[in-house]
């Protein structure tokens, strides 16, 4: 990995970050040298040059270096060592992308080579906001809170994806293999689907005409998978087939509402859209919007 390359490994965590303001995790440096990770809790609101919304950071209780220009904190961990790491963000710049640069934000042209464990992730530290002592107006009558999304990141070649992460994407495709298992994958972090039974989202086939977009969906746990039953809200047709997940057909022009049942939790979603469609056409086009994940 080259110092300078600035190549990293993502993950959606808009609803894990959101209202709190500390990250930890658990480094173990695999390697034969000394690793250099730079950790950037990246928000929608930029400063400076940078969205990364670090404030400070330590490694085993000793203060790190964090850039609150350029972006990032930065980690120097011993071959074979493994530490304890904390980023204090700025939550009210809305973190939702946490982001490690393993080795490749040094600004050297040194090459380096390694391995590294990344376990222990957690946001913590919600700050309790004092009460201005006046009672409401309906005091019997609560304000219901706004259903909380998924932050989404499908992506994967052949499939062209935008925006890359947020709780609704469009993924387009041309002349995709009908039995190709082409797929788009995002990762869910197993906590947020523990003690839930369903998953609900929107999908929109964006085409103004033509065969309906057949989708695949696998909610990933471990070597298997979660699903146990699927329903549409408007009556698109669906089915759920034992070690390959859920199917659904989602007519042109057509949004419906999904619903998957599953057991346990998720780590992952898996979408193979058009991908594993037998006896029609040997390739497809097309456009779907998706997003509005809710856990329940």
């Amino acid at each position: 990995m080259g110092g300078s390359a600035y190549i990293n490994v993502n993950t959606p965590v808009g609803a894990l970050a959101a209202g709190k303001h500390t990250f930890s995790a658990k480094i173990t440096n695999n390697g034969e040298a000394t690793l250099t990770l730079r950790v950037d809790l990246n928000g929608e609101v930029q400063v400076n040059n940078t969205n990364a919304a670090n404030v400070s950071a330590t490694m085993d209780g000793v203060e790190v270096y964090t850039d609150t220009t350029w972006g990032g904190s930065k980690f120097e961990i011993a071959a074979g060592a493994t530490v304890s790491v904390k980023v204090e963000y700025d939550s009210a710049r809305n973190v939702d992308t946490l982001m490690f640069f393993i080795d490749s934000a040094i600004g050297d042209s040194e090459v380096r080579s390694g391995s590294v464990r990344i376990a222990e992730m957690a946001f913590t530290g919600a700050k309790a906001e004092q009460g201005s002592g006046e009672q409401p107006e309906n005091p019997d009558e609560p304000e219901q809170p706004a259903e909380e999304y998924l932050t989404i990141a499908f992506a994967n070649d052949p499939y062209v994806v935008t925006p890359a992460s947020g709780t609704e994407q469009t993924i387009s495709y041309v002349d995709i293999g009908a039995t190709s298992y082409a797929n788009v994958y995002t990762y869910v972090a197993p906590e947020l689907s523990e003690g839930k039974t369903t998953l609900t989202f929107k999908i929109t086939d964006n085409k103004e005409g033509g065969n309906a977009t057949q989708i695949r969906i696998d909610l990933l746990a471990g070597e298997g998978k979660a699903n146990v039953s699927v329903s549409t809200e408007n009556g698109s047709v669906c089915w759920n087939s034992d070690g390959e997940g859920s199917f659904v057909q989602i007519a042109a022009g057509v949004t419906d509402v999904v619903t998957i049942t599953f057991e346990g939790s998720f780590d992952g979603i898996l979408l193979f859209i058009d991908t594993t469609v037998w006896g029609a056409a040997d390739t497809y086009s097309g456009s779907i919007t998706i997003g509005n994940f809710v856990l329940s």
